[in-house]
């Protein structure tokens, strides 16, 4: 399964990247983001791993640890989810269009696996709704920064 979500944030290129490229800010964003720390030392780059609790059904905490695969500064990050039962991974693309505009383009990929198989559709449809929503939380807290 892919999904998709491309938003335009109205503040320059390396600010939306230097507080998405730190995924401990992603629980002030996500709305399924119950917690997430950094668990690697040292500067964030590609092997950058992320001890991450999401929102699973009945508000269950859910482990969905991440590593990051790709680390390109104010272009390009990418994260494989390495513990849970469901493990996407995604690259989010950042493109300035002006000094003071950036979009940004995430693409996520999902093959469900074991017993997420048989909860798939629902797994899909909850994944897309919460995606819709961070997004445009995101959008909603850079603008207002």
């Amino acid at each position: 399964m892919e999904f998709e979500e491309t938003v335009t944030i109205q503040r320059p290129v390396d600010e939306v990247f230097a507080f998405m490229s730190n995924a401990e800010n992603d629980a002030k964003w996500r709305t399924n983001v119950k917690e997430i720390r950094q668990v690697t030392e040292g500067e964030k780059g590609v092997g950058t791993e992320y001890r991450q609790v999401v929102k699973g059904p009945m508000g269950k905490g859910l482990d969905a640890d991440l590593r990051y695969t790709e680390f390109k500064p104010n272009e390009r990050v990418a994260f494989e989810t390495i513990a849970g039962s469901v493990r996407p991974s995604a690259v989010i693309e950042f493109t300035p269009l002006s000094d003071s505009s950036t979009q940004v383009h995430m693409h996520m990929t999902w093959v469900p696996e074991g017993g997420a198989k048989a909860g798939a559709p629902m797994i899909k449809r909850m994944i897309e709704k919460d995606l819709k929503a961070s997004y445009a939380n995101l959008v909603k807290m850079m603008e207002s920064r």
